[in-house]
């Protein structure tokens, strides 16, 4: 699954790679991007991220994808996707610095291809990229749902004392004002939230709300799934470990994304200076 060009061949010269300051990029493609490859190729290429995660990836129409951030520096990639059937999604982690897999303990492996775990420069940053199915009226992804958000805390747990991050389309949401359920997965983030991991997006939201003097505060959490008939909601997250949290410099969703019809999923921006000492 791991993919390394011989020589990329960039346009302009790659971000140096750094492993102080990352920056994370996580985004959902709607069934591998289809016609939509293109725009998603000029909107990769520019984002001078050092992670990308890309949920519903597909292997054979992503190759482009795959070549792009190669050439843009991340050149050490993970693909779950399945070499066939092509239209099957998997989730494709790109990173600019070399990173290991840690072994999943899914047994079934389409679920296999939904969640990812690795360790990045020299064990300074874990990060769980995940895709989890949506709990709806078919009683496998519900199952699926289960196996997947469970595999998912047990690593949570585990991994509390490290810098360690979990980011992806989750499918749960839950009103972080109030802490109301509006969503199956709401119990899920709460497990989340038990365990002292942190709400990347909220945490920047309510530091800038609370920043007197700040001129240009950030807004509070927005949804980042468009559905139709007007469905609204936020499905895309980072959570922050205890450890890793302190060292969040910037989280947003990239509404912008939804504006141009590029998916049903806004980008989610994490920027994290490893720099920065716990608080």
């Amino acid at each position: 699954m791991l993919f390394q060009p011989e020589s990329p061949s960039p346009s302009e010269p790659p971000k140096e790679a750094s492993n102080d300051k990352i920056r994370i990029f996580s985004w959902n493609l709607l069934h591998g991007g289809g016609r939509r490859l293109p725009e998603i190729a000029i909107t990769l290429s520019r984002l001078r991220a050092d992670l990308v995660i890309l949920c519903e990836f597909r292997r054979n129409p992503g190759a482009s994808l795959r070549a792009v951030l190669a050439d843009a520096g991340l050149t050490h990639q993970l693909c779950t996707a399945p070499e066939s059937p092509s239209r099957t999604n998997g989730l494709l982690l790109a990173a600019r610095l070399p990173f290991r897999e840690i072994p999943s303990q899914l047994a079934q492996p389409r679920d296999r291809t939904r969640l990812a775990h690795v360790a990045l420069a020299d064990d300074r940053l874990r990060l769980t990229a995940a895709h989890i199915p949506c709990v709806g009226r078919e009683r496998h992804h519900s199952q699926a749902s289960g196996r997947i958000w469970q595999s998912t805390l047990n690593i949570c747990k585990s991994n509390t004392c490290r810098n360690h991050a979990i980011v992806g389309d989750l499918n749960a949401d839950r009103d972080p004002a109030i802490g109301a359920r509006t969503d199956p997965g709401a119990f899920r983030l709460g497990q989340l939230a038990t365990l002292g991991y942190l709400d990347a997006c909220a945490v920047q939201a309510n530091t800038a709300e609370d920043a007197r003097y700040d001129p240009s505060p950030e807004p509070a959490p927005k949804p980042t799934w468009h559905g139709p008939n007007g469905a609204r909601a936020r499905h895309d997250y980072a959570w922050l470990s205890p450890a890793l949290a302190p060292k969040l410099t910037r989280a947003r969703a990239a509404t912008e994304l939804l504006d141009q019809r590029l998916s049903d999923h806004a980008g989610l921006v994490i920027d994290l200076d490893l720099t920065s000492p716990a608080t």
